[in-house]
């Protein structure tokens, strides 16, 4: 059975890597220049990064842009979430 969160590995991917960090969604987002509206959504699935916002979180985390952009997974068929 496939849960509702295996289709955004974004949350599961970001949460434990700013907690390592000792990093706030705020801090993070000011940091990597993006909105905090913009990462709350990514955290929700209403909306997912470009690659440009892509780029500039793998590169506030350290992490290879490769990497990111490997948490995109497929959305589940039906209408987008609310």
């Amino acid at each position: 059975m496939v849960h509702e969160k295996d289709f955004n590995n974004i949350e599961g991917w970001l949460k434990p890597q700013l907690e390592d960090m000792g990093l706030s969604v705020e801090q993070f987002a000011d940091k990597a220049g993006l909105s905090r509206a913009s990462v709350y959504f990514y955290f929700q699935d209403k909306t997912r990064p470009n690659s440009t916002a892509m780029k500039r979180m793998c590169d506030v985390l350290g992490r290879p842009f490769e990497e990111g952009l490997a948490q995109y997974t497929p959305r589940k068929p039906g209408p987008r979430p609310k």
